[in-house]
């Protein structure tokens, strides 16, 4: 899945985990909003579509946003970023 949100005049892309954006600094906001958003939540990976949909919604309204599209995902790789980052993310 991806999802493309809009913040003011600037576009981000969501896709496995990762935000994409012409500004670099947007870009980097996001991926820590996103990592934030990990570190927060106890999302199981096996829930993709809902998770994604969660974290570009998240990041919408932490930064005042606006969601403009979504495209469906491509579930088995999808599921094997989403599996690892939460492995990544889990704290012994």
């Amino acid at each position: 899945m991806g999802v493309l949100v809009r913040f003011g005049k600037q576009k981000a892309f969501l896709r496995r985990g990762r935000w994409m954006a012409a500004d670099p600094q947007l870009e980097q906001r996001l991926n820590e909003l996103t990592d934030r958003w990990w570190a927060e939540t106890d999302r199981p990976p096996r829930d993709i579509p809902a998770c994604e949909m969660a974290i570009a919604e998240y990041a919408a309204r932490s930064l005042g946003g606006k969601i403009a599209r979504r495209v469906p995902p491509s579930f088995p790789s999808t599921l094997r970023a989403y599996w690892n980052m939460r492995q990544l993310s889990l704290k012994f």
